[in-house]
């Protein structure tokens, strides 16, 4: 696993994790979520900068039942707040920027609302 270059570009070599359940979400992590609850993923605790976690609602149904994101006492985007996934389908790649900002994210997919 880790981070591969191909022609200028990083790619990524993601751990697919498929679950209904909580998780503590590691390195490289792709956390496929299929659940009938709402449900917590924790991001990496010491994350180091450029490290990445990507998150799927694969069960299409995280507008009725959420997908809790909690930053594991770091800054999501440059806030003291965790994030909720909302969006049916959706995928988000939470990166570790830096102490200030923290996670940042990005919108793969916004899914169907």
């Amino acid at each position: 696993m880790g981070v591969t270059r191909l022609r200028g570009v990083n790619v990524v070599d993601w751990n697919l994790v498929y679950t209904g359940q909580s998780y503590q979400a590691k390195k490289d992590d792709h956390i496929c979520f299929d659940s009938t609850a709402s449900f917590y993923i924790t991001l990496p605790l010491n994350p180091s900068e450029g490290d990445r976690v990507k998150v799927t609602d694969v069960g299409g149904d995280c507008v009725n039942n959420n997908i809790t994101v909690l930053r594991n006492g770091k800054k999501m985007m440059k806030q003291d707040a965790d994030d909720i996934i909302q969006v049916n389908y959706a995928t988000i790649i939470y990166t570790f920027l830096n102490e200030d900002f923290g996670w940042i994210k990005e919108f793969v997919s916004l899914g169907i609302i």
